[in-house]
Formats: structure tokens, C-alpha cells, sequence
């Protein structure tokens, strides 16, 4: 049975492991109370001994040995933490006290502590395991290892050095701080932060199956309460992280779920941020039905009051019907967002509706959506860490392509790069540097990333001037081995960001030219052709406000023309700077 649960778990059957945690999780809190003799770092240690478990399950040769596997972790846990300097034991003064009688409640816990600690770690484990929840000989022995009669005398031993009185306050000391329903809830949540952790790192099918592992736990506790809701919250918004791309059925079914918890919690705000996302991608509702539900949230926010999300509908819903051929219509809910925003202090959706404002300018009386092959607008959010300059995130990007190798003759070098590698040189780091990483990808396992920079020894020639003395960023990009010999639109979408790029930087001005060679074949490849910059400077990438960069294909081609324009809007007081970046190509 057991052998079997393991086997199930190993294929990622989430419920397989969370009937093994039920089964398993008095033993292991009693293996880790044995050694630390304190309940509350018992019970931290028994969850971490389970998300350790479900980590390395698969590396489990031996399914059937999964108790003493299980066991042997938690002893481990608890051994290590005791060795850690800074363990902090709760001293007696510092107990809880209740309404009871808190002299005999500290008396009883010193003497409880005091029994165990007498006895051999051995007898102590095996006593623990005996005493919560009635473990029988034989359990024990098949959970420590050890045979029958090893165990029956280390319990009576064990036994017969404790006086009949403290023997009673040991097993409902014991008894008393077992694992309980709390415990569950306790395990998902410390669960959901390895699982996030990994997903953050681009690991989104280890983060995905264990956000489905804990909806499942709490589903089979039958969970309640505000405390079950916000973990369940938790679990499908990474599972929403982890599907987005890699399975838009299942982000689907979460985003649904999501929508009816916070309708059942009353929480409206919530209920519209979520079906506004369902009306966007959901593509198993007619268009005609996702249009209603979109103006339907659009209607609830603007009697909500609540500014941003508001913002945010109105900026995709104004370029959802600028692409569509409907400009009057979008550049009025555009100008609606920027009223919605009037008394704000500045932020990324100023930043996305100043670019929308150029594009429109830029465009002029071009808005013919027959000639059109890329029009958009958005934001870089940067930031100064060290010597580099860090790239927290790019809202609002709106980059809409008829025919992508077209988009790609004129793919312009900041937003080109920066969204992949997250940082850019500002002071350094320094020629010769190296650096490796998982990356995103459209599949549940990661790309890997290989950075480094080099000196650049020759002149790289732009419409804005030649440039020497380059700093070269070089990035490599290759999916996972795992993704080899699938044949998926997930994958087929990584060839995009996978391949070879070059970005030239030079001092006081910036990128100067991109190129990248795809995995699919196409080459991307755009230059410099204007620049200011209000003042002097000698970084790799010029921090003012006000200073701008505009490029242009670096093979324009006769059929189309094109312009990407990105400049330095704002730097608020904390050190953010906004990077308002728009882009319109047509054809002749």
C-alpha cells in the first residue's frame, strides 16, 4: 500500500503524497520533538521534513522504504537544527501561560523536558513514536529500522528510568502538541512558498505541481475558513503563474476559481480584475461574449472609485480598439485614463499613457490598420543596483505584429534585451564578466541564459554617428534538454526568444545597435539614429531626465517604414526611473 502511495506520488499524483503526509506526519513530529524537545519547533521541522520529502521523491529507489526514508529526514532536520548558533530555546518564564494553573503548567513542561533529555536519543525516539498517537511496537520498529525486539526493550527501558507520574505527563505533553488540522494549513503555506521560490526561478512545473498538491490537501481536509480560502488563493495564483503559457486551459479553470472565491468572500474588485484577464484570454468564449464581459468590468470599475485598476482596463481596452481600426474610440478611452489619473502621483501607467500619447502623435493620420505591421507602447521600469542598472518590470507593453518576421526587422535594442537579462551595464561590470541562468520559458522547464561582456574593437557605424570603444553584451540563449523532441506551440514560441544576441553599448549614450539570430531563423537587427541627452555623462546607459533614443532597422527594406522611440520620463524619490518606449512600423 505504502510502496504503492509512493509510486503514484513519484508520477505526480498530488493526492498520493498528501495521503502519505496523513499517514506519516504523527511520526515525523514525534521524531522531530525527540530531538528538540519543543513543539512548536517540532511541528516547523515536521513541515519542512515533508517539502524536503516531496522534493526528493524522486530520487527514492525503493518506494517501500519511504517510513524510515521519511524518518531519517526529519531526524536530520532536527539534528541540524540544533546545531545551528543561533537556535533560540524558549526559556520557562517566556511560556505561554493559560487560565489553568501556570505554576503546575511550567512545572509539568520543566519535567517533561527534564525526563526526556535523560534518556539515550534512541530510547527517547523510540518512546516518542510509542507515546503519540498510540504507535505500536511493531510501527516503531518498521519506522526507525530497527527490529521488534530492539524497540520493545528500549521503550521499556525507557519506561522504567521515568517515574509513573512523569510517564503520564510526557505522553499528554506528547499527545497534547501533536500535529492537528492547524498542522495542514501550517505545511500548505510553507509548501506554497517553496513552490513560488520555484516558479520565480523559472522552474514553473515544480511550482505548478506543488500548488496543485496543496489545493488537493486542502480540499481532502474539507479546509474552511479565511485562513483555507487565502491559501487556496495563493495555490491558484501560482497555478495561473504556471500555466499562462505552458496550458491555457488549466490557467483558465484557476482564473474561474478565483473568480468564484472572490465572489463568495464579496471581495468585487477582485471578481473584475479576474474576469477582465478571462475576457483577454480566454479563447474558449466567443469574441462577441468576451467584448460584453469587458465592458462590464470596464462599467464596474468606473463607479468603483478604485483609480489604478481602473487605469489598466481602460489603457488595454483603448489600444484593444486602436488596433482593431477603431482610433477615435481608443484614443478616448486613453485620454480617460489619463483624467482617471489626474492628482495620482506619477507611476508606470503615466508612463504607458505618456507613450501612448507619442504613438499617437508619431502616427498622425497613418492609422491604417490595412498597412500596419507593429504599433505599440509601454513602459521599462528601471532601477540603479550596484553597478548595474536592474530592470524590475515592463507594464503595459502593447506590441501587435501582422507578420512577426516583418515585426522583427526593427526590434529595438533596450526592450529587446532588457526584458530577457533584467539587468544592463551603468558602471560596469567590467569586460571579461560572466554570468549564468535559468531563464523563462513558454514550456514548464526553463531556458538557460549565458550573459558576458566584452571589449569591442571596432566601429560600430549608426544613422546618429560611429561609435568606438564599445562595451559588447553577448547573450546565449538554449532551451531545456527535456524540451528535445517535443513538438508543442509552447516550444515552437521559445524559438523566438531562444539563439545568439549582440547589444553594443557606449559610454554617455547607451545601446547603439542590437542584433539577434533566433532560434527560428530570423534575425532581428536595429541602430541608433537619434540621441539626446540634456547633459554630459560617462556611464554605459545615461540616467537624466528628458534624454531620448530613436531607432530604425538597420536594413530597412523598401516595403515599410519604421520608428522605435524610447526616452527617460520620470525618476521618483525612491530611486525609480520610467522609461516610456513606443514603436509604429507601416507599410508603404
Amino acid at each position: 500500500m505504502i510502496a504503492d502511495l509512493v509510486r503514484r506520488a513519484q508520477r505526480g499524483e498530488a493526492e498520493a503524497y498528501t495521503q502519505l503526509v496523513r499517514q506519516f506526519q504523527d511520526a515525523v513530529y514525534a521524531t522531530t520533538y525527540q530531538v528538540v524537545l519543543d513543539a512548536e519547533t517540532a511541528r516547523d521541522l515536521a513541515q519542512e521534513t515533508f517539502v524536503r520529502g516531496y522534493q526528493g521523491l524522486g530520487a527514492l529507489r525503493r518506494p517501500e522504504s519511504f517510513p524510515a526514508w521519511i524518518i531519517r529526514i526529519a531526524r536530520n532536520l532536527a539534528t541540524d537544527w540544533l546545531r545551528r548558533p543561533e537556535r533560540r530555546w524558549l526559556p520557562l518564564e517566556a511560556a505561554p501561560l493559560t487560565e489553568t494553573d501556570p505554576a503546575a503548567e511550567l512545572a509539568t513542561r520543566d519535567l517533561v523536558l527534564r525526563a526526556l533529555s535523560t534518556l539515550p536519543a534512541e530510547n527517547r525516539l523510540a518512546l516518542s513514536l510509542f507515546l503519540v498517537n498510540g504507535y505500536t511496537y511493531q510501527e516503531v520498529a518498521r519506522l526507525t529500522g530497527a527490529p521488534l525486539s530492539t524497540v520493545k526493550g528500549r521503550i521499556e527501558r525507557a519506561k522504567g528510568k521515568l517515574a509513573r507520574e512523569v510517564f503520564a505527563m510526557v505522553e499528554d505533553t506528547l499527545k497534547s502538541g501533536a500535529p492537528d488540522e492547524q498542522f495542514t494549513l501550517e505545511t500548505v503555506r510553507e509548501s506554497l512558498q517553496q513552490g513560488r521560490a520555484a516558479a520565480d526561478a523559472q522552474d514553473l512545473a515544480t511550482g505548478r505541481a506543488v500548488a496543485e498538491t496543496a489545493l488537493e490537501t486542502l480540499a481532502a481536509h474539507a479546509a474552511r475558513g479565511a485562513e483555507a480560502d487565502d491559501l487556496r488563493v495563493e495555490a491558484l495564483g501560482l497555478v495561473v503563474q504556471s500555466t499562462h503559457f505552458a496550458d491555457r486551459e488549466r490557467w483558465c479553470q484557476a482564473k474561474r476559481e478565483l473568480v468564484r472565491l472572490a465572489e463568495a468572500r464579496g471581495d468585487e474588485a477582485a471578481v473584475t480584475r479576474h474576469l477582465y484577464d478571462l475576457a483577454l484570454w480566454d479563447r474558449s468564449l466567443p469574441e462577441d461574449e468576451r467584448e460584453q464581459i469587458a465592458q462590464r468590468c470596464l462599467d464596474a470599475l468606473r463607479h468603483s472609485g478604485s483609480h489604478e485598476p481602473l487605469v489598466r482596463v481602460l489603457y488595454w481596452r483603448g489600444w484593444h480598439f486602436l488596433i482593431r481600426g477603431e482610433p477615435e474610440q481608443g484614443f478616448a478611452l486613453l485620454q480617460e485614463a489619463r483624467e482617471a489619473l489626474v492628482g495620482v502621483p506619477y507611476n508606470e501607467w503615466h508612463a504607458c499613457l505618456e507613450a501612448s500619447a507619442e504613438f499617437e502623435r508619431l502616427a498622425g493620420e497613418q492609422l491604417d490598420v490595412a498597412r500596419r505591421v507593429v504599433w505599440g507602447a509601454g513602459c521599462n521600469i528601471l532601477r540603479v543596483e550596484g553597478e548595474r542598472i536592474v530592470h524590475p518590470g515592463q507594464p503595459g507593453s502593447s506590441c501587435h505584429s501582422g507578420i512577426p518576421a516583418e515585426a522583427a526587422k526593427f526590434h529595438e535594442p533596450f526592450w529587446g534585451l532588457v526584458e530577457q537579462t533584467d539587468w544592463f551595464p551603468y558602471v560596469g561590470p567590467q569586460p571579461g564578466y560572466v554570468e549564468e541562468q535559468s531563464a523563462f520559458s513558454y514550456t514548464p522547464t526553463p531556458t538557460h541564459m549565458r550573459i558576458w561582456l566584452e571589449a569591442s574593437t571596432e566601429t560600430i557605424s549608426t544613422p546618429a554617428g560611429d561609435f568606438r570603444d564599445c562595451l559588447l553584451m553577448r547573450v546565449t540563449r538554449t532551451e531545456s534538454p527535456l524540451d528535445a523532441g517535443v513538438d508543442s506551440p509552447q516550444r515552437r514560441t521559445n524559438r523566438i526568444v531562444c539563439g545568439e544576441k549582440w547589444c553594443w553599448f557606449a559610454r554617455g549614450v547607451g545601446p547603439v545597435a542590437y542584433r539577434a539570430e533566433r532560434a527560428d531563423g530570423i534575425v532581428e537587427h536595429a541602430v541608433l539614429s537619434a540621441f539626446h541627452c540634456p547633459e554630459s555623462r560617462e556611464e554605459w546607459m545615461p540616467l537624466v531626465v528628458g534624454t531620448r533614443w530613436e531607432y530604425v532597422p538597420a536594413e530597412p527594406g523598401e516595403d515599410f517604414d519604421a520608428l522605435m522611440v524610447e526616452w527617460l520620463g520620470h525618476c521618483s524619490a525612491d530611486g525609480t526611473w520610467y522609461q516610456p518606449h513606443t514603436q509604429i512600423g507601416n507599410r508603404h
